[in-house]
């Protein structure tokens, strides 16, 4: 016979509210970026930035996505979340481009964003909005995502005339980007510049 335990009771109430809370966090302007940057050893100049995400909620302050980013996974939420982070990114990039700032800035990308077999024309249509170029946008992945066997998947980022459009490079080459993730597909054409 099953125990009751309050503490799992606790947890799963929790759960259900930050979920619900969360499914209203994009519209109601909850979510923010904030940039770290990226400093050059050598010449100590700042040549690229993280955009890190965090949940500015209205009662617990500043959450740090350690503890929402597995309750949208788990909950189904983290498509919308991933999809406002590279729109806003990509967005902010695009201005400091504009004011003469070349900043390549890295975004991390959940597996299932990842594993979409449309994640790389979606990435071409946000990048192709706001004008940046591709080789200013690093997507990262968690090292579990890029161990996987993507050869299923291989539409995703192998398919040339999704590639093609969205300006991705078909070619999967992973580099370790800190904090146990690595940075996949450089753009096509593309020069790092960081």
């Amino acid at each position: 016979m099953p125990l009751f335990d309050p503490r799992i009771e606790a947890e799963q109430n929790e759960e259900a509210t930050i979920a619900r809370e969360l499914q209203q966090a994009i519209l109601q302007k909850q979510l923010e970026l904030f940039y770290q940057p990226k400093i050059d050893a050598a010449t100590l100049q700042v040549t690229a930035v993280e955009a890190l995400l965090r949940w500015r909620h209205p009662a617990l302050g500043l959450v740090s996505p350690a503890r929402f980013i597995p309750i949208a996974e788990r909950q189904g939420l983290i498509e919308p979340i991933g999809a406002w982070v590279l729109e806003h990114a990509i967005k902010q990039a695009a201005t400091w481009r504009a004011a003469g700032m070349r900043l390549r800035v890295a975004v991390n990308v959940s597996g299932f964003q990842f594993r979409q077999d449309d994640f790389a024309a979606k990435l071409g249509r946000v990048l192709k909005t706001h004008g940046l170029p591709p080789d200013a946008l690093s997507c990262e992945i968690t090292e579990t995502v890029a161990a996987e066997n993507t050869e299923p998947r291989a539409p995703r980022l192998h398919d040339a005339g999704a590639a093609r459009r969205a300006r991705v490079d078909r070619r999967l080459q992973c580099q370790p980007a800190g904090n146990g993730r690595v940075a996949p597909a450089s753009p096509a054409g593309a020069e790092d510049r960081s």
